[in-house]
C-alpha cells in the first residue's frame, strides 16, 4: 500500500508495498542542488575508480603468481604441460559407448483441454 492504496500489476495480481520506504530530497536553492549533484557524481566516480584499481590489483597478482609458478617449474625441471599431455589422434573403436537397445520414439500426444 502506498498511502493506503493498492497497486495493481495485472488484472488478477495485487501488489502491496508495505516495506518500501521512499526518501525524497527537495532542495530549493539551485546552487546547493548543483553542489549535491556534483557530490553524487564524484562519489560514483570514486567507487568506479576503486573498483577498477581492485581489478587491476587482482590481475597483477595473478600475473605475478603465474610467473612465479612458471619460474618454479623451469627451475625444478618439470616438463611442460602441453608436451606431457599429448593425446593420440587415432580413434579407438573399442572405447565407443553404444546403447544396449535401440531408442523408442513415442508418437506425439495431444494435450487434454
Amino acid at each position: 500500500m502506498i498511502r493506503g492504496r493498492h497497486l495493481r500489476y495485472r488484472r488478477t495480481d495485487t501488489i502491496v508495498l508495505d516495506s518500501v520506504k521512499v526518501v525524497r530530497l527537495t532542495i530549493q536553492n539551485r546552487a546547493v542542488a548543483i553542489l549535491v549533484a556534483i557530490l553524487v557524481v564524484a562519489l560514483g566516480v570514486t567507487f568506479l575508480t576503486v573498483g577498477l584499481a581492485l581489478l587491476a590489483g587482482l590481475a597483477i597478482t595473478a600475473a605475478v603468481v603465474g610467473t612465479g609458478a612458471a619460474i618454479y617449474r623451469r627451475l625444478r625441471g618439470t616438463p611442460n604441460l602441453q608436451s606431457s599431455q599429448r593425446l593420440s589422434t587415432d580413434l579407438d573403436p573399442s572405447l565407443e559407448v553404444r546403447p544396449s537397445r535401440p531408442a523408442e520414439i513415442a508418437p506425439p500426444r495431444i494435450p487434454d483441454k
